[in-house]
């Protein structure tokens, strides 16, 4: 889904296009033929002073059998990045196919966007935007690809990490990934969880749930949904409504809740959404 905003504006003799951050909460839940994910909508993009405004997006993808979803710097027209177009990419290949495919492809560009918010910063300029690029954290990027293959959960987080030199100027981007079938894959009849972006306060309740003997695993829709609305209570600045859910089965995939996501063509179809969850707490 291409994001567009109508700014731009001129610095160091450079016409700059809105970059778009995900600050964003993405949790999964994966066991051995069932994936759910749960995300917000809530991003910010810059304006034409380099501040930054919200939109409300939606965070899952399709291409194929394969869906992904990203934490952190997504977009940069000027440079011809934007995340979900590269992971949308080689529609033949498998799940850790198009993901290490996306590794590869993203490194260039991605490198360019923290080097040239190094660069107008050095110069002077303290817009939030070029701040938030030359300070973000070791992972300015990562993204978390699932399907469905023979029956059985794939999936592969890969976080793309940024190497600095000793005047903290970035350098190189490696990759970490987690993934299986391969080096992530959880016990039998277990399941494999991700925290991707501001999760501190999901996780704090999720724990807290543990610690009062509730079962999460019970209904684990209601308490992705649960969790997510803990996060956006928490860090509303960055986080925000509506919420998403996805399940991907051996049946096929489904909308348990529609959010954002409801809106776009190229995702499953959206079934009603089921009445609210009684609060967990």
């Amino acid at each position: 889904m291409k994001r567009t905003a109508a700014c731009g504006f001129v610095l160091a003799s450079l016409f700059v296009s809105c970059p778009l951050l995900n600050s964003t909460t993405i949790i999964a839940f994966i066991g051995e033929d069932r994936i759910l994910i749960a995300t917000d909508a809530k991003s910010s993009i810059s304006n034409s002073e380099g501040h930054f405004n919200h939109v409300k997006i939606c965070k899952i993808y399709q291409s194929g059998d394969s869906y992904f979803a990203f934490q952190g710097f997504d977009q940069w027209d000027d440079i011809n990045f934007t995340s979900s177009e590269i992971a949308k990419k080689n529609t033949m290949l498998t799940v850790e196919g198009r993901a290490e495919a996306f590794a590869r492809e993203a490194k260039a560009p991605l490198l360019t966007a923290l080097q040239f918010g190094y660069r107008v910063r050095n110069e002077g300029n303290n817009f939030p935007i070029y701040q938030a690029l030359i300070g973000s954290p070791k992972y300015p990027l990562i993204a978390l690809f699932v399907g469905m293959e023979s029956g059985s959960s794939v999936f592969e987080e890969v976080k793309m990490v940024k190497v600095v030199d000793s005047h903290d100027r970035p350098i190189r981007i490696d990759t970490e990934i987690q993934n299986c079938p391969g080096n992530f894959c959880p016990p039998k009849g277990k399941l494999a969880s991700f925290w991707l972006g501001e999760t501190d306060a999901a996780k704090e309740e999720y724990s807290r749930m543990l610690a009062r003997h509730d079962n999460p695993m019970k209904d684990l829709v209601a308490t992705l949904r649960h969790l997510v609305e803990t996060e956006i209570a928490a860090v509303p600045s960055t986080v925000g409504p509506p919420i998403a859910i996805l399940e991907i089965n051996k049946s096929g995939s489904r909308w348990v809740v529609g959010g954002e996501c409801a809106k776009v063509t190229n995702t499953p179809k959206v079934k009603p959404e089921p009445r609210k969850a009684k609060s967990l707490r």
